[in-house]
């Protein structure tokens, strides 16, 4: 896998370079600071990236967004290096499948990778490399066709600050959908 994965990034910088683009394997939105994740594949960070920005600008919360273009095979460097200094990730899947959580367990894989390089790596693992895991939170958005909205959004950034206020699990859910009815909505 390593080296398919090597050989897709070389073929998107040649892409990059011929078109003029800078198309990464994973983007990375306002992360550099972040002590907020949320972790999403597709169009939903769109709508992610409009109301992070608002929480930045105006409520002062340090949100980032994490989003995959290249998803298989993982690129665990890549997502260790997009939630270095998280200390809450949420990840947002469109899929309601228990036993189907496959961009969750590419992120438990990186939190691995990267306690195990901020641990044990040398010098050039050191830039993803973190001491300690952050509080993982899962989400499931879309089910039924349903449109992910910037209200949608917000309630998962709020669930996620509830979470890094400390509050108790009365006030934020560890497991979750959004934009559908039930019991586990937000």
């Amino acid at each position: 896998y390593r080296f398919i994965k090597r050989g897709l990034i070389a073929a998107m910088n040649t892409m990059n370079t011929i078109m003029g683009t800078n198309l990464k394997a994973v983007e990375c939105y306002r992360t550099e600071d972040a002590e907020m994740v949320v972790v999403v594949l597709g169009s939903a960070a769109g709508v992610l990236k409009d109301v992070v920005a608002y929480y930045r600008n105006v409520k002062g919360i340090k949100v980032g967004i994490v989003r995959p273009v290249h998803f298989n095979p993982p690129c665990y460097q890549e997502l260790a290096y997009g939630i270095r200094n998280a200390k809450v990730i949420t990840v947002l899947e469109r899929t309601g499948m228990a036993h189907n959580q496959l961009l969750l367990s590419d992120i438990q894989d990186a939190l691995l990778i990267s306690l195990r390089a901020g641990r044990e790596g040398g010098k050039e693992h050191k830039i993803y490399g973190r001491t300690d895991i952050p509080t993982l939170l899962h989400g499931v958005y879309g089910l039924g066709s349903k449109d992910f909205n910037k209200y949608d959004a917000g309630s998962v950034l709020e669930n996620m600050q509830a979470c890094y206020e400390k509050k108790t699990r009365e006030h934020f859910l560890r497991d979750f959908f959004v934009g559908i009815e039930g019991p586990y909505t937000l």
